[in-house]
């Protein structure tokens, strides 16, 4: 018959923890995380008034747009607006549609006349 004994090799501890709070490792405070900057959207009453003269004085616009996934343009994009207006929410194609201003003009970088939402029109800049 095999006779097992204990295994005295390793060092075994002599203090033991009298309660699980004091057998656990303090935790380390975590650091805040930096956010990232937002670009900032176009804010519709602040840009609306200035697309408008605008098209009064038939100047251009340059700016970037997000798209529906939040995706920004790599290039920006020139307009000349001819047209500013309220669209209130509906449904496109069984889409809903979100309510606000919109701007229809001539892109030039689609070369033809397109609309966009205010909102998702990004660093607006009036063209000399």
């Amino acid at each position: 018959m095999i006779s097992r004994s204990k295994d005295t090799s390793k060092p075994t501890s002599t203090k033991s923890p009298s309660s699980p709070i004091e057998a656990a490792k303090p935790i380390e405070a975590a650091k805040p995380i930096e956010a990232a900057k937002p670009i900032e959207a176009a804010k519709p009453n602040t840009y609306k008034s200035k697309i408008e003269k605008c098209i009064a004085e038939k100047k251009d616009i340059l700016f970037f747009y997000k798209g529906r996934t939040g995706k920004i343009s790599k290039k920006p994009r020139t307009m000349t607006p001819s047209l500013i207006f309220w669209q209130p929410a509906s449904s496109f194609y069984g889409n809903p549609v979100s309510a606000g201003f919109r701007v229809t003009g001539f892109c030039h970088l689609r070369n033809t006349e397109r609309t966009y939402f205010l909102k998702r029109m990004i660093k607006i800049k009036i063209l000399i």
